[in-house]
């Protein structure tokens, strides 16, 4: 499906989030990714001109895209930041099972590392919309504050919405007053005391997602209430 780039802008240290409107509506669940083609690129490599991203937006947004990346030295990365107001890509194949339950009986934790927070925004704005009865907490870990996208909207809504618990950690920022530990088995246990009665997600690098997988699982020994995402490359 042809769509075409409306707004960009730098939302962290390295993190463009850029938005693009759809000429037909796309269906898909909070948690999903598509792939996203740019024809033609500037910058060109052995990998191609197509990669994979979660939705940022919520899936009421359907003729919206919504995406959020570190930009590094891959061609792919630069052509997206060169790429102009109006530009034209291509979105298809809508994927993923890093969804949230159906049901939505059982609190929830979300636990994100550095980009890994993609999945989560468009989790976080449909429960708000669904007017979701229960409450999440959001264990957010980055290297440093300036790097962290979208803290300053999480915060916000940690402000103003009673349900929703954000817990910030910044593990190599000297001027970070707030928490700056890993996320271990011991953390959860201090920070979420009813973590036995919560769903798991996770979502970051694959060393920090298996990591963390572990710890969750030394705590809740049932991997029925946890769901991993691995976000590799970037």
């Amino acid at each position: 499906m042809k769509a075409f780039l409306q707004t960009k802008q730098y939302i962290a240290r390295d993190t463009l989030l850029c938005s693009f409107s759809l000429e037909n509506s796309l269906a898909f669940r909070a948690g999903q990714y598509f792939f996203i083609e740019i024809p033609n690129p500037p910058f060109k490599d052995e990998r191609g001109n197509r990669r994979h991203f979660s939705f940022v937006n919520s899936p009421s947004k359907s003729q919206t895209v919504e995406m959020a990346t570190r930009i590094g030295d891959s061609a792919f990365k630069k052509s997206l930041a060169a790429m102009e107001i109006g530009r034209d890509v291509e979105i298809n194949s809508v994927s993923g099972t890093f969804t949230l339950p159906k049901d939505l009986i059982q609190p929830l934790c979300f636990i994100a590392g550095g980009i890994g927070i993609t999945p989560f925004m468009s989790m976080i704005k449909h429960l708000n919309e669904l007017e979701f009865p229960g409450n999440v907490v959001l264990l957010y870990s980055n290297k440093t504050k300036e790097g962290s996208a979208f803290l300053e909207e999480l915060q916000l809504l940690a402000q103003e919405q009673s349900s929703f618990h954000l817990i910030p950690t910044m593990t190599e920022d000297p001027a970070w007053q707030g928490e700056t530990r890993l996320i271990t088995a011991s953390l959860v246990q201090e920070l979420i005391p009813d973590y036995q009665d919560r769903s798991f997600f996770i979502a970051g690098t694959p060393g920090m997602v298996d990591s963390v997988n572990r710890e969750v699982k030394s705590l809740l020994q049932d991997d029925s209430r946890i769901t991993i995402e691995h976000f590799p490359g970037y």
